[in-house]
């Protein structure tokens, strides 16, 4: 089971705790989604999986041909 340890994500920066001394900022909130994000991410390849098998059924919503000759100017 995958473990976040949400203390260590605010390191010994206490400008990412309210000042209720409890909670997390919004910038506290961002750092924790972000992390929780790298775990799944890290762990959860059967997500990854199960939308590389529903892509082929998905229509695309753009042109990748046009990205790619943008990048080559």
């Amino acid at each position: 089971m995958p473990f976040l340890d949400l203390l260590g994500v605010y390191g010994e920066a206490p400008w990412l705790i309210h000042d209720d001394g409890v909670h997390a900022n919004d910038l506290g909130h961002r750092l924790v989604a972000n992390q929780i994000f790298a775990v799944l991410a890290s762990n959860c390849s059967g997500l990854a999986r199960e939308t590389r098998e529903l892509e082929q059924f998905i229509p695309r919503w753009r042109d990748e041909s046009v990205l790619q000759q943008d990048a080559r100017k």
